[in-house]
C-alpha cells in the first residue's frame, strides 16, 4: 500500500514537471531555425514566421553570405524576435515587392541582417504599424516604385540602434519627371492618429538616400520625412542625402529632415552633406524642433537655409551646437529661421552668411553666448556674451569634420579658440535652463573655467604645467591657462601642450616644440629661445635684442596674426604667416 502510494505520487510529480516544462517553453518562447533560402516551404523564413507564436525566436542556419529573395512581402502579425547571423544575410524584395510588413499590435525585434531591394508604395524595405526594434540592421537599396519612405514607412513605434539606412530612394521617373514624387528617401514617419514614433540611437545613420521629383510637386525629406509624428535622434548621423530633380539641381525642401507638423528632437548628432533647395540640413514646415549638442557641417541649400530653414514661427530651440561650412545660394548659409531661440552656439564659415538678416528672423531671440564670424547675426545677437563680427577667428581644427571620439563626427576646437571656456558656469544650460553636462561626444562639461561654445568641449592633454605664470622653470607637457613670463635665471620648456594666454620672454631660456600659444609671443631683451613647430594665435614680436644675444633657431612657427620685428632678429628661421600669406627668412644677428 505504501509502495503503491509512492508510485502514484511519483507519477503525479513527473506529470507536474512535464507540465511546467511545457509551460516554460510557451512562456519563454520556442526557437525556430531557418535552414533554406527558399521563399516558401519547410525551413523557409516565410514558414517560420507563419508558424511562430508570441514570444518565439527565429534564427538561421545558412551558408553565408546569402540572399533570401521574396516573391511577395512577408507579413509579421505576432510578437517575435528575428535574430540574424550578420548583415551578410540579406532579405530581398528583388526590386519588385516590399520585404517586411509589421502589423499593428505586433511587438517585433530584428537584429543582424540586411533588408534590401524592396519596392512598395509605403516603405520599400519595411512597413511598420506595430512596435519594431531594429539592432545592427542595414536597410539599403530599396529604390523601385516607392513614394513614401524609400527604406522604411513607419506609422507605429520604431527604434533603430546601431543601424544603417543607406542608398534608398522614394519617387520615380526623375529623368522624365514621370510617375509620383517621393517623400522620405530613407524613412517616412507618419504620425496621424498618434502613431509615428521614430527613434535613432547608438550611432545609427541615415545616409546617401534620395527623394525624387515626379510628374507633380517637389520632393521633400531626403533622409526623413516627419508627417505629424515624433522623431528623436540621439548619437546619430544624417549625412549625404539629396532631393533630385530632372537635372539633379537643388529642388524641394529638407535635404536631411523635413518636419511637417510634428516634433523633431536632435541631440548629440551630426547632420552633414545634405542638399535641397530650402533647408539643406533640416526644413521645418510646421511643428517644433529642439537641437542640442549637434553639428551641422557642409549642408547646402540652393536658395535659403543651408543648415536649418524654418518658415513656421517655432518654437525652434538650438543650444550648444556648431554650424560650420554650410552654404546657401541666396541667404542664411547657417540658419534661416523664424521662431528661433539660440544659445551657446557657434556659426562660422557658412556661405551667404551665418544668419539670414531679414524678416524671417523677426521672431527670433538669443539666450546669450553665441558666436558668429560675420555680421549677419548681429541684429538678434543682443544678449550677454553674444558676438557677431568678422574679427572672430573660431580656430577650428583644420581637419574639419572628423571622428574625435563618441559615436558621431564633430569639428574640434583648437586650444586657442575664443570658444574655449567662453560660457560662464551659470550659463552652461540649454534654452529651457536645463544643465548640459556633456558635449556631443559624451565628454564632460566644463573641462576648464567655463563651458565651450558649440557641440565640442576641448579636453586639454593631461600633463605638467608651471605652478604660476611667473615661475616657468622646468620641462612641461600640459596646457597652462593664463600668461607666462620667462625672465633671467629661468629655463621654460613646453614639449607639446602649450599656453592659452600670452608668453613674454625678457631673459632666461624659452623652448617650445609641437605646442600652441593662444595669445601673442613677445621676445624682448636677452636670453635664448627656440620656437619650433608651434602655433601662435596672436602676434609674434621680437624686439630690443642686444648685440651678441644668443637668439636662434626660431623655426617652423605658424603665426596666425602679425609678425613684428624690431632692431635685431634671431638667426635664420623660416616662419610661416598664413594669415598674411608671407614667409620671411630672418636675417642673422650682427
Amino acid at each position: 500500500m505504501r509502495t503503491r502510494t509512492r508510485i502514484k505520487a511519483s507519477m503525479w510529480t513527473w506529470s507536474g514537471v512535464a507540465m511546467l516544462l511545457l509551460l516554460s517553453v510557451r512562456i519563454f518562447g520556442a526557437t525556430i531555425t531557418v535552414t533554406t533560402t527558399g521563399d516558401s516551404g519547410p525551413g523557409s523564413l516565410r514558414a517560420a514566421i507563419a508558424s511562430a507564436a508570441n514570444g518565439d525566436t527565429i534564427n538561421f542556419s545558412l551558408t553565408l553570405p546569402t540572399v533570401i529573395v521574396l516573391s511577395t512581402p512577408i507579413t509579421i502579425g505576432t510578437s517575435v524576435t528575428i535574430a540574424g547571423p550578420g548583415t551578410t544575410l540579406a532579405i530581398s524584395g528583388g526590386d519588385s515587392v516590399g520585404v517586411l510588413i509589421v502589423n499593428t499590435g505586433a511587438t517585433v525585434a530584428i537584429s543582424n541582417l540586411t533588408i534590401e531591394h524592396g519596392s512598395s508604395l509605403l516603405g520599400g524595405g519595411i512597413s511598420n504599424g506595430g512596435t519594431l526594434t531594429l539592432t545592427d540592421v542595414t536597410v539599403s537599396f530599396n529604390t523601385q516604385g516607392t513614394q513614401l519612405g524609400g527604406g522604411i514607412f513607419n506609422s507605429g513605434a520604431l527604434i533603430l540602434s546601431f543601424c544603417s539606412v543607406y542608398g534608398n530612394s522614394a519617387g520615380f521617373g526623375v529623368a522624365s519627371m514621370s510617375g509620383e514624387t517621393g517623400f522620405g528617401g530613407g524613412i517616412y514617419n507618419y504620425g496621424e492618429g498618434g502613431g509615428g514614433k521614430l527613434t535613432l540611437i547608438n550611432g545609427s545613420s541615415v545616409s546617401g538616400n534620395s527623394a525624387n521629383q515626379g510628374l507633380t510637386g517637389y520632393p521633400s525629406g531626403g533622409a526623413i520625412y516627419n508627417d505629424k509624428g515624433q522623431v528623436t535622434l540621439v548619437n546619430s548621423l544624417i549625412t549625404n542625402n539629396t532631393l533630385n530633380g530632372p537635372a539633379n539641381n537643388y529642388v524641394g525642401d529638407g535635404g536631411g529632415i523635413m518636419n511637417d507638423g510634428g516634433t523633431v528632437n536632435v541631440t548629440d548628432s551630426t547632420i552633414s552633406g545634405n542638399s535641397a533647395d530650402f533647408g539643406g540640413g533640416i526644413y521645418i514646415k510646421s511643428g517644433t524642433a529642439t537641437v542640442t549638442n549637434s553639428t551641422f557641417f557642409g549642408n547646402i541649400a540652393g536658395d535659403d537655409g543651408g543648415g536649418i530653414y524654418s518658415v513656421y514661427p517655432g518654437p525652434l530651440n538650438v543650444s550648444f551646437s556648431t554650424f560650420v561650412s554650410n552654404a546657401a545660394g541666396v541667404k542664411g548659409g547657417g540658419i534661416d529661421a523664424g521662431g528661433l531661440t539660440l544659445k551657446n552656439s557657434i556659426l562660422a564659415e557658412n556661405g551667404e552668411g551665418n544668419c539670414a538678416s531679414d524678416s524671417s528672423f523677426s521672431s527670433s531671440t538669443s539666450d546669450g553666448y553665441n558666436l558668429s564670424d560675420d555680421v549677419t547675426c548681429g541684429f538678434f545677437f543682443t544678449a550677454p556674451g553674444d558676438f557677431s563680427n568678422p574679427v572672430l577667428n573660431p580656430r577650428f581644427d583644420p581637419s574639419g569634420l572628423q571622428f574625435n571620439g563618441g559615436q558621431t563626427l564633430t569639428v574640434a576646437l583648437q586650444a586657442n579658440s575664443p570658444a574655449v571656456n567662453y560660457i560662464p558656469l551659470s550659463s552652461c544650460t540649454d534654452t529651457s535652463g536645463n544643465p548640459v553636462t556633456t558635449d556631443q561626444r559624451g565628454v564632460s562639461r566644463p573641462q576648464g573655467s567655463g563651458c565651450d561654445v558649440g557641440a565640442y568641449e576641448l579636453v586639454e592633454m593631461a600633463g605638467t604645467v608651471p605652478a604660476s605664470g611667473n615661475e616657468c622653470n622646468g620641462v612641461f607637457n600640459g596646457t597652462f591657462r593664463g600668461n607666462i613670463i620667462v625672465s633671467n635665471g629661468q629655463s621654460c620648456t613646453f614639449i607639446g601642450g602649450g599656453i592659452t594666454g600670452n608668453v613674454t620672454q625678457t631673459g632666461g631660456k624659452l623652448v617650445t616644440r609641437n605646442a600652441t600659444i593662444g595669445g601673442k609671443l613677445e621676445i624682448s631683451g636677452g636670453g635664448t629661445s627656440s620656437i619650433a613647430t608651434t602655433t601662435i594665435g596672436g602676434d609674434f614680436q621680437i624686439q630690443n635684442v642686444p648685440s651678441g644675444a644668443a637668439q636662434n633657431q626660431n623655426c617652423g612657427a605658424n603665426v596666425k596674426d602679425n609678425l613684428q620685428f624690431h632692431n635685431r632678429c634671431p638667426d635664420s628661421g623660416l616662419i610661416e604667416n598664413p594669415a598674411h600669406e608671407e614667409k620671411r627668412a630672418l636675417p642673422k644677428t650682427q
